[in-house]
């Protein structure tokens, strides 16, 4: 909660002393980095659930509950191939 109090505190200070065409030019910067952000976010979850449904036990492990796909792929690629792993490496 502190953290956030010195950062409101922090932007009132900013919008005190810098012109407003340069606080808003800061935003819209911001608000763009943001966005391609999400966006780069957004492209690595699609193409890891494209991988994760490539794999049977990804059906396997959607079906347990509370497994959605986005554990599910993260369990799978941590589980990695179980058949894979009682031969023992190759």
């Amino acid at each position: 909660m502190g953290e956030f109090t010195i950062g409101l505190d922090v932007l009132e200070a900013l919008d005190k002393s810098l012109p407003v065409p340069v606080v808003n030019l800061e935003a819209e910067l911001l608000v763009a980095t943001l966005q391609s952000i999400q966006e780069q976010l957004d492209h690595a979850q699609q193409a890891m659930r494209d991988l994760a449904e490539s794999f049977p036990e990804y059906i396997n492990l959607k079906s347990i509950p509370g497994f959605g796909p986005y554990v599910s792929a993260v369990a799978l690629g941590a589980i990695g191939n179980p058949i894979a792993s009682r031969n023992g490496p190759s």
